[in-house]
């Protein structure tokens, strides 16, 4: 009671008088200043003044390893380059043990000056907090300019790091390719980009991660289309991949081999009109390029109606009998998004198998 009548400075001082008045106050004192710790222990938020007091958590009894944390950065970037110096000197402070101190760290609204800004910053995050997933939204930074062609820039390496996850990033085409020309994940299994961004870009971050297993683009809009280079992409590892149509049509062709994926999520954004492209055919040419046993999932939004796979004209030209796939469907799930922005199940088949 004592403490939610002081000012922050005088609760400050009450946490230094004694170990049972640190346990006292400085949860207070962390929560006014944007330290919020979930109910489970499992979870820390960081906000405003939190970045700051991120030092004060570090001392308090209450300091432990944590599965994630979010860093919610402020809108105003003068504002946004002042908390992250406190959060690199937190990262810094970081005891050498536990091995993994934050499993997952997501970044949001996060604004830099230059691309180096940001590079140093992963570059301290994941060596520090030895995070296993990393979750970027809303990121953007200054200058772009991407490489001249054969002169040598030297790869930020991101060891054990296996989960990233871009959402939402307000970058140019060649602001892209300089952040991942970058980037040098060796353990890295799943890319997730959500929003726009350049295919191409991403084509030449895969080629250098054949290890990777799920490929997801959500929402993705793309501001060029990926090198129609057949064969020269290899990902023998792939198991998962999401994406509308082209994206997923445009990856497939540029791997030596159909690979033997486990899952196929097929976006649609936008109602298609050609009666010659519709979303029935776009799915069957991705069936083509892939072999094995696979789920396959089609996500409409409210945008593309579900009569995209009921139109007669479809079906008619079709004759499923004489067409061969590689590929054997044992579950499809087609969802629809309805006016309230839910998810909800319209067709789901347990058993389907096309041979």
């Amino acid at each position: 009671m004592i403490g939610k009548l002081l000012c922050d400075a005088d609760l400050r001082n009450l946490t230094r008088v004694s170990r049972r008045l640190r346990a006292i106050g400085c949860p207070q004192y962390l929560r006014r200043k944007g330290v919020t710790e979930s109910a489970s222990r499992q979870s820390l938020r960081v906000h405003s003044d939190g970045f700051k007091a991120l030092g004060m958590w570090r001392q308090s009894p209450g300091f432990s390893a944590q599965q994630i944390l979010f860093c919610n950065f402020n809108f105003d970037p003068t504002l946004a380059c002042l908390e992250i110096p406190w959060l690199l000197k937190f990262f810094i402070s970081l005891p050498s043990q536990p091995s993994i101190f934050f499993r997952c760290i997501c970044f949001y609204n996060i604004q830099t000056q230059t691309l180096q800004n940001l590079l140093d910053l992963l570059k301290i995050t994941v060596h520090r907090t030895r995070c296993r997933n990393l979750d970027i939204s809303g990121m953007s930074f200054q200058d772009g300019r991407w490489r001249m062609k054969g002169r040598q820039t030297k790869c930020l390496v991101l060891e054990d790091l296996e989960e990233l996850e871009f959402q939402d990033c307000n970058l140019s085409g060649q602001q892209w390719m300089s952040l991942l020309s970058k980037l040098r994940i060796p353990s890295l299994r799943e890319l997730t980009i959500v929003g726009e961004t350049s295919m191409v870009a991403v084509y030449h971050f895969l080629c250098r991660h054949p290890d990777v297993r799920i490929i997801h683009f959500r929402r993705c809009t793309a501001k060029d289309v990926m090198p129609s280079s057949s064969g020269d992409l290899r990902l023998p590892h792939l198991w998962s991949l999401k994406g509308l149509p082209l994206q997923l049509l445009d990856l497939l062709r540029s791997l030596p081999s159909q690979p033997a994926i486990g899952k196929l999520v097929v976006e649609s954004i936008l109602p298609t009109t050609s009666p010659q492209d519709t979303l029935f055919n776009q799915v069957l040419r991705c069936l083509t390029l892939c072999k094995g046993h696979l789920a396959l999932e089609i996500s409409l939004t409210k945008e593309a109606s579900i009569a995209e796979l009921m139109r007669v004209d479809v079906c008619i030209p079709i004759d499923l009998r004489g067409t061969t796939l590689p590929c054997t469907i044992s579950t499809l799930c087609i969802e629809y998004e309805d006016v309230c922005d839910e998810s909800i199940l319209v067709c789901y088949i347990s058993e389907m198998v096309l041979v």
